[in-house]
């Protein structure tokens, strides 16, 4: 797993890409766990997606 920063706090920027485990655990267990989302740390979906698009 690993965090996205979806708004500034501390030293980090919206954008920013937190992959440090023990970084991680002191985020989501305080009061910033509000200011990352987490996302799936393995490969990115292929193209072959079963989505279709509506568009």
């Amino acid at each position: 797993m690993k965090l996205v920063v979806v708004r500034s706090f501390a030293q980090y920027a919206p954008g920013e890409i937190i992959i440090d485990a023990a970084e991680i655990t002191g985020i989501l267990s305080g009061e910033n766990a509000a200011h990352v989302v987490s996302v799936a740390s393995g490969p990115l979906p292929t193209t072959n997606s079963s989505h279709t698009n509506r568009g």
